[in-house]
């Protein structure tokens, strides 16, 4: 995310920090290239340092690199960010155990300054009272990261260890093509900034909404208007045990959300549609109604949302899913165009959003390529491209790599 100073365009998409950073990527590629792999490494990388048990659940034969004869390395990324106003450096190994490396960085100017370094059950860190006891707890929890252990049994005296899983479980977001939010309903209900920015997205994307909210009742009037099979069984397996503010959907849509008062009195709420019909006639519809492409906006407001307003870095795969192309053209213009103090990373195949004049600086779009299996990216601002260049021509003429190769032949039947 570092501009080339040399590209003047847009300037106010360059954060001015010690470092200048810039707000947005926009990342291309051919099928299999190798953008989805990009963003389920950045979700691999946060889920195992926030989440204790991730790597349980992880089948690492399938995260190594298996295009050659034999892979016995270890899966390593590096990272490097700023969190207020601080350089931060994390590395991780992971094979057969688990190797991490954490400093604060002196981005170039001066020594990395090393806040603990980890290797299988040995750790070594002037930030430990208690050795022994702290190689003890990693011995018990050998695939498990330092960052997650110390957030559940503080064994680190540095505010630094806090402050960067904080960052990481609360501020860096990865949405898949499969992404729902689970508790999106709950969260537009607390987060009235929130819920009037949907309103306002939907209602200005020409979808025949003339308002969103979330619609509560009780839960007991609310059965009885959903009567049908399907839900009743789905209701009478779950809802039972609901909590304060649990949320229930199907089909990766947001349906309803059951939950408890303060009272204990069990309410619902659910997304509600205003929607126009003939002769001006106005009815409440539910997500049920909407099409995938509508869902899918749902699931992507609250991430530019989350880059305007909320310093949070956003990862979305495949940004244009279920997405008409003027709509998402849209919607990264606004996000483009509006200030903000996140940043906003995605992978695309849509051409139309290759628009130096209206969008993005050059040095924001990025082009992955394989080169014997392996995924290469370059930034767009390597090649010598001048700033009234049209470069949605081209890329799709392939000038600067990143497009299918394709060699199917038309043949007679």
């Amino acid at each position: 995310m570092f501009p080339n100073q040399n590209r003047v365009r847009f300037p106010e998409h360059i954060y001015q920090h010690e470092i200048p950073l810039l707000k947005e990527s926009a990342i291309y590629g051919a099928n299999g290239s190798g953008k989805s792999n990009f963003i389920k490494a950045v979700g691999f990388f946060q889920r195992f340092l926030t989440e204790k048990d991730y790597l349980k659940r992880v089948d690492m034969s399938r995260i190594k690199y298996r295009l050659v004869p034999q892979n016995n390395k270890p899966v390593e990324m590096e990272m490097e960010f700023t969190v207020k106003g601080k350089y931060y450096l994390y590395i991780i190994r992971v094979g057969e155990g688990v190797c991490e490396e954490f400093y604060e960085s002196g981005i170039g100017k001066k020594d990395d300054v090393l806040v603990f370094k980890r290797d299988g059950s040995r750790i070594s860190s002037e930030y430990i009272d208690n050795q022994s006891s702290v190689e003890k707890l990693l011995e018990k929890n050998p695939m498990s990261s330092v960052l997650a252990l110390n957030n559940e049994f503080p064994i680190l005296n540095n505010e630094d260890v806090a402050v960067v899983y904080r960052w990481l479980k609360e501020k860096v977001v990865v949405v898949d093509i499969t992404s729902k939010i689970p508790v999106l309903i709950y969260l537009m209900s607390q987060d009235h900034k929130l819920q009037q920015f949907a309103d306002e997205m939907l209602k200005g994307s020409d979808l025949n909404i003339n308002s969103f909210f979330v619609q509560e009742q009780s839960f007991d009037e609310w059965i009885v208007s959903h009567q049908y099979d399907q839900i009743r069984n789905f209701v009478e397996q779950h809802v039972k045990d609901a909590g304060s503010g649990m949320e229930f959907g199907r089909d990766m849509r947001n349906e309803f959300n059951v939950y408890n008062d303060n009272d204990g009195n069990r309410k619902v709420q659910e997304f509600a549609f205003r929607q126009m019909g003939v002769g001006g006639y106005e009815k409440v519809m539910d997500i049920r109604s909407q099409s995938d492409g509508t869902v899918r906006l749902l699931t992507l407001i609250p991430a530019f949302y989350d880059a305007l307003f909320n310093e949070k870095t956003v990862f979305v795969d495949e940004i244009e899913n279920s997405m008409h192309p003027n709509l998402i053209y849209k919607m990264v213009k606004y996000y483009s165009m509006h200030r903000s103090n996140g940043q906003l990373i995605y992978t695309t195949h849509l051409s139309k959003l290759m628009d130096q004049q209206e969008l993005l600086r050059l040095d924001e779009y990025w082009l992955t390529t394989k080169e014997n299996g392996q995924t290469k990216m370059r930034s767009l601002s390597e090649y010598a491209i001048h700033n009234t260049i049209k470069i949605e021509h081209g890329y799709l003429q392939g000038r600067y790599g990143g497009v299918p190769n394709v060699k199917l032949e038309n043949q007679d039947a």
